[in-house]
């Protein structure tokens, strides 16, 4: 099954970062890509809004690390099916390591295809974390 990883290294605390996005359903509030992420009714999952199309997120219980979150996606107009990823902040020296692991296999789509997709979003949201933090900093 092919797989993405991404890592970036934040000017703050685990803890800040985590203050930032640890709230799944709160995704909106830090990703430049996602308008509008509301939670869903089950307590697990969330509802992403992006343009004309929702996706549904579903955290898996008793799976995610500490300061993290494994999911999968329930519902996505993506080309991709057997999604599991796990966003996790660790703490690097004082300052916090953010990750993104994801396992995906494409529908209809080469693999580079679907991996650029995820790519960018995930690395959009990092290069949001890296302004906010530094502009946090002055």
């Amino acid at each position: 099954m092919p797989e993405l990883k991404l890592s970036t290294l934040l000017p703050a605390a685990a803890e800040v970062v985590w203050s930032i996005i640890g709230d799944f359903a709160g995704l909106a509030q830090w990703h430049p890509l996602v308008p509008n992420c509301r939670p869903g009714d089950d307590g697990l999952s969330r509802i992403i809004s992006l343009r004309r199309m929702d996706v549904v997120e579903v955290l898996i219980p008793g799976q995610s690390p500490p300061m993290g979150h494994t999911y999968t996606i329930r519902a996505s107009p993506m080309p991709i099916t057997d999604y599991r990823a796990t966003l996790q902040v660790v703490d690097e020296g004082g300052k916090a390591r953010l990750s993104y692991h994801g396992h995906f296999t494409p529908l209809g789509v080469s693999e580079a295809q679907a991996a650029g997709m995820l790519r960018g979003f995930f690395e959009a949201g990092f290069s949001a974390l890296q302004a906010r933090l530094d502009k946090d900093e002055t």
